[in-house]
């Protein structure tokens, strides 16, 4: 059995003021980070790799965090979603599939959002009026979108209930 090795905090960011924590992504680094975190003061810190100590996204406040497995999306303070990494998939949200290696806003009619879910190559997201969104790989029907192509949408779509075609309303969301 091998012991924990214990993440490496920034100076300015003492454990007592984390009060979120999002893993996942590449353990190897590169455009996503494996860490993140968020304070009390809803700084986000974030870090290519475990072994490395997370930094200070400058400009980013938000009130929720997720890792996929190969990029990461936040929402800001103002209830809108920046993401960033792998893009393959339109995962990120900005309408294209080119990688970014910095946070850039999703496109489309999504605002008002309390909590963001990625997973190995989508984003969902919930807004605080229980509306549901995903973006990304469609591969599984796992956008909950009426129709089955392209296998993915580099934009939001609303995810539709499947008896009547209405928006899905929901509470929270997981990938």
């Amino acid at each position: 059995i091998t012991t924990p090795t214990p993440l490496a905090l920034p100076a300015e960011l003492p454990a007592s003021s984390v009060v979120q924590i999002a893993l996942g992504g590449s353990t190897t680094g590169g455009t996503a980070p494996s860490v993140c975190l968020r304070s009390m003061a809803n700084d986000v810190y974030c870090a290519a790799t475990l072994a490395q100590t997370p930094t200070k996204i400058a400009q980013l406040k938000a009130s929720d965090i997720a890792i996929g497995a190969n990029h990461a999306c936040a929402v800001t303070a103002d209830g809108q979603v920046v993401c960033w990494g792998a893009n393959n998939n339109g995962q990120i949200g900005d309408g294209s599939t080119t990688p970014r290696s910095m946070p850039v806003p999703v496109t489309g009619a999504l605002a008002n959002v309390k909590q963001v879910a990625t997973g190995l190559e989508d984003t969902c997201a919930v807004t605080v009026d229980g509306t549901g969104w995903c973006w990304g790989s469609d591969d599984q029907d796992q956008l909950g979108r009426a129709d089955f192509f392209p296998l993915y949408s580099s934009s939001p779509d609303k995810i539709q209930n499947a008896e009547d075609g209405s928006p899905l309303q929901a509470t929270a969301v997981a990938l």
